[in-house]
C-alpha cells in the first residue's frame, strides 16, 4: 500500500490510495476512509488534514430581515403629519384671537314697517281708582301693539257704564290706563287683575 488515504466508494469498495487534494470532490463528510496509523475507518469530517477540503455549508438564510429603511420613513411620515397638524392648530388659534382683538362694528338701520297690532281681550279684576282701590267688577277688551300701547274698551259690568280707554302695558303685569277724553279723571288708574281664559 501506498501513502494516502483510502476510502470507501458507494458500491462498498476500496479506492486509494490519494493525496489529500485529489479526494477533494470524491468524498464526502461522511465516507469511511483509512490510512497508515490508523486502527480502523473513520468517516472523513473526524479528521482534521481532510477538513480543509470540505466546503463549509452555509447557514440556510432565517427569516428575511426588514430593511432598517423602510422604518425611518414611516417616522418621519409621521412626524411631518405630526408637524403639519400642530401647525393647523396654531393657525385657527391665531386667527381667532386676531378676531376677538378686532373693533366690532354693527349698523343699525331703522325700519319705518308698522308692527302689526295683537289684540287682548278680556280682563278682569280691580281697578286702583286715584289710589283707592273700587270693588266693582270690570271687564276691559284692549288691543296692545308691540310697543306695549293699549287702546280699547273699560266697562263698569255692575253699573254697565264704559268708555275709550288709552294706556300701556308694562313688563310686570300692570295696565296703566286713562279715559281717551277725560270727564271728571274716574278712570286714571292702574289695573291689576286676571285676564279671563
Amino acid at each position: 500500500m501506498e501513502e494516502g488515504f483510502y476510502y470507501v466508494d458507494a458500491a462498498g469498495k476500496r479506492q486509494g490510495p490519494f493525496g489529500i487534494n485529489q479526494l477533494r470532490g470524491l468524498i464526502s463528510p461522511n465516507t469511511l476512509v483509512w490510512t497508515k496509523g490508523m486502527t480502523g475507518w473513520v468517516p472523513a469530517g473526524q479528521i482534521p488534514a481532510l477538513a480543509q477540503i470540505f466546503p463549509v455549508a452555509t447557514p440556510a438564510p432565517s427569516a428575511v430581515p426588514q430593511k432598517k429603511g423602510a422604518n425611518v420613513g414611516l417616522i418621519v411620515a409621521l412626524v411631518l403629519a405630526v408637524v403639519v397638524a400642530l401647525a393647523a392648530v396654531g393657525y385657527i388659534v391665531y386667527s381667532n384671537h386676531k378676531k376677538q382683538q378686532e373693533p366690532i362694528q354693527e349698523t343699525y338701520t331703522e325700519s319705518t314697517e308698522e308692527q302689526p297690532v295683537q289684540e287682548d281681550k278680556g280682563y278682569t279684576g280691580q281697578h286702583h281708582l286715584l289710589g283707592n282701590i273700587s270693588q266693582y267688577p270690570i271687564a276691559m277688551d284692549i288691543y296692545v301693539d308691540a310697543d306695549g300701547n293699549i287702546s280699547g274698551q273699560y266697562t263698569y259690568t255692575k253699573h254697565g257704564y264704559s268708555m275709550d280707554i288709552d294706556g300701556t302695558y308694562s313688563s310686570d303685569g300692570h295696565i296703566f290706563i286713562q279715559e281717551r277724553e277725560p270727564r271728571q279723571g274716574l278712570v286714571t288708574g292702574v289695573f291689576e287683575g286676571d285676564r279671563e281664559g
